[in-house]
């Protein structure tokens, strides 16, 4: 039964709008936002969501900051430290504080790393409650920053934005949007449309890496966790502002289209058959269960062509990668360097299914990274505040998974044959080259004793035409750097 939910918002639409006020360049919409928020307040405040609320008080800080910097008033700074302090205390508190659901209390850097918190947000929480002087102020306001930043990526942009409707709402509205997925859906115009303009974003989602790829902050806070800078180098520039907003728009178009699909395996393969390695990393970190998904199709694709040769089509996995070795290495690193090994262990059932699925070398090869994915995991958590705790194996998901892991790998080491693939790989590639595919065969058929004869007769013809022609056996003088005797200096410029 699906129990209907208060909230103060009318539809998606205007939330939509809020968003869109409150992450606008221009201080009048940030305002009309917050007093948005205010009004939603007076319709009462236990149906107002804590990160709407958390915006709307970081915004509300940082203008204030922004229009006090002009202000004479000795106490400015002290007073601002303590509104951000506060604001940035009821941030942290606000998020972590509802997962706190054990009989008995979790450390917070633990909720803050399963809810994707950076854990110096939780030491500068400590720091603005306990410590006797305040954080600096060029740290808050950076910290303020990163605040909004996070809530844009895990609220405002994220699926679980949809969580904060009205359940009964969606309930209304179920049979509608199932009507009108069945009726749109994703066609293969709309999802080529997308891969055809990759290249005009490349350069830019190349150069802005930091948008896209998952932040991995300090765990402690250093003077090394925060730079001071100017207002003019804070301040962005338009294009750089323009830039950002086409990648996000992007994005957005990429979201969209994932989450309208009901065949996610179709969807992979058109990707993969016009694949490009940043653009598949920019969909594994923005996408959810995209790797996933991509990792299912390519073991599937890899095992049809090791086992069968009737399929002569070169995909262009192999075009890209010609030799097993370059698949099995450089397609790895591209698909798990930005991974989320924390998201793949709370799935690991799913994740070893699919490889038992698929019993071949490359599956053994993803086994094997995984299993260093989560030793350096391991060693990262083993810091001081774990290692008081840690007096057995933690038998959790991580723990299960990582068994799983070495009992697959030596299994799978048993059962594959690196050297009947690579030459099944292989031949498929030979296969399609005419005259090349035959001087390759007569090649690999000649022994070695044959080969060495060959480069005998090469050798001995070398040194024949070298005796015919005495130019080429004279060789090019080479010259080298020797003080001139004619010389006299003369002042720069003049000839």
């Amino acid at each position: 039964m699906v129990h209907a939910r208060i909230v103060p918002w009318a539809d998606k639409k205007e939330l939509d709008e809020l968003k869109y006020w409150f992450y606008s360049d221009e201080e009048r919409l940030q305002l009309r936002a917050i007093n948005k928020v205010k009004s939603y307040k007076s319709k009462g405040s236990q149906y107002l969501p804590h990160v709407i609320e958390s915006t709307a008080q970081l915004t509300n800080v940082l203008i204030m900051d922004k229009k006090s910097l002009y202000s004479d008033d000795i106490s400015r700074e002290i007073n601002a430290r303590l509104m951000y302090t506060m604001t940035l205390i009821r941030f942290v508190n606000g998020i972590l504080d509802p997962n706190q659901r054990s009989q008995f209390a979790i450390p917070l850097h633990t909720i803050a790393k399963n809810v994707g918190l950076s854990s110096w947000f939780v030491d500068l929480r400590h720091w603005g409650t306990h410590e006797r002087e305040l954080p600096g102020l060029d740290m808050l306001r950076i910290a303020s920053k990163e605040a909004l930043s996070w809530l844009r990526d895990h609220y405002w942009e994220d699926n679980e934005l949809e969580e904060s409707m009205s359940e009964g709402e969606e309930a209304e509205n179920t049979d509608a949007e199932d009507e009108t997925e069945k009726a749109t859906g994703f066609t293969t115009e709309q999802l080529k449309e997308l891969i055809s303009s990759w290249p005009s974003f490349s350069k830019d989602f190349l150069n802005n890496k930091s948008m896209w790829t998952p932040a991995k902050g300090k765990k402690l806070i250093s003077s090394e966790s925060f730079t001071v800078e100017d207002h003019s180098e804070i301040e962005k520039s338009k294009t750089q502002r323009k830039i950002e907003a086409n990648l996000d728009n992007y994005v957005q178009s990429w979201r969209n289209l994932w989450r309208a699909s009901k065949d996610k395996a179709r969807l992979v393969s058109i990707c993969l058959s016009s694949y490009s390695p940043l653009l598949t990393q920019v969909l594994i970190c923005k996408l959810d269960q995209f790797l996933f998904h991509t990792m299912d199709q390519i073991l599937k694709i890899y095992q049809t062509q090791i086992s069968s040769l009737e399929d002569t089509k070169i995909t262009a996995l192999e075009a890209h990668y010609p030799r097993l070795d370059n698949l099995h290495r450089e397609l790895l690193n591209v698909l798990l360097k930005y991974s989320n090994i924390k998201l793949i262990t709370s799935q690991y059932k799913d994740w070893m299914d699919l490889i038992r699925r698929y019993r071949n070398t490359l599956s053994l090869e993803l086994c094997t990274r995984l299993l260093n994915l989560l030793s350096r995991q391991q060693i990262a958590n083993d810091d001081w505040r774990n290692n008081k705790k840690r007096k057995w194996k933690n038998k959790s998901n991580e723990g299960e998974f990582q068994d799983s892991l070495v009992e697959v790998i030596g299994v799978l080491r048993k059962e594959t044959d690196i050297s009947k693939e690579k030459a099944a790989y292989e031949r498929r590639l030979k296969s399609k080259c005419d005259e090349k595919t035959a001087n390759q065969d007569l090649i690999t058929d000649l022994s070695a004793d044959d080969i060495l004869a060959d480069l005998q007769r090469l050798k001995q013809k070398m040194q024949s035409t070298l005796k015919e022609d005495p130019a080429a056996q004279d060789p090019v003088p080479i010259k080298k750097w020797e003080r001139c005797s004619n010389w006299t200096p003369k002042p720069f410029g003049t000839i």
